[in-house]
């Protein structure tokens, strides 16, 4: 097998496995090492998973399309881009936002990745008399937060239009965002 058909773990082990032995104290342990992953069995992929997420540059522009969407709105609006675990990749303000719509458009960016669910159903479910949502610590269940991508690769929130206003800039955006990718 040449050094290009190996997995990058693989070449770790071995080359950790070739720089190991002048360790006196650890004699075997580059066999050990060396015998960790074969060619029939991967105990790394039985143990791992890859996650694709947005990258920098695609949340920079996701928040682009979105002050874009607003702009065309006539709404003044924070935005806010997570990768999938809900943490900030990439934040704007527009001149005029609230100061309030900074945690608010955070807070729905973080709960669509959280649930992997646009926002705005939770605000319905609320609204039809079934609050126990609003008793997960952190979540804002407020419509204009939205999940990016099948697999989820990130989340979009807006704030500082109205709630249908936050919602139809977060889709606008994330179309723009998708005819783009």
């Amino acid at each position: 097998m040449t050094e290009a058909q190996q997995s990058p773990g693989r070449r770790a082990v071995i080359g950790l496995a070739a720089i190991l032995p002048a360790a006196a104290w650890l004699p075997d342990l580059s066999a050990a090492l060396a015998g960790i992953m074969t060619d029939e069995e991967s105990t790394m992929t039985d143990h791992v998973r890859t996650l694709q997420a947005l990258t920098l540059a695609g949340a920079e522009r996701l928040a682009d399309l979105a002050l874009r969407a607003a702009a065309e709105a006539g709404a003044q609006i924070c935005v806010a881009v997570t990768d999938p675990s809900g943490h900030l990749l990439a934040f704007r303000r527009m001149d005029g936002a609230g100061i309030v719509s900074i945690d608010v458009a955070i807070g729905k960016a973080r709960t669509a990745a959280m649930f992997r669910k646009p926002v705005d159903a939770f605000e319905e479910m609320i609204n039809s008399g079934h609050p126990s949502m609003l008793a997960v610590p952190g979540a804002v269940m407020l419509a204009g937060g939205l999940p990016v991508g099948t697999p989820v690769v990130g989340a979009i929130g807006i704030s500082g239009s109205t709630g249908p206003g936050d919602l139809a800039i977060a889709r606008a955006a994330l179309a723009a965002f998708e005819a783009e990718i």
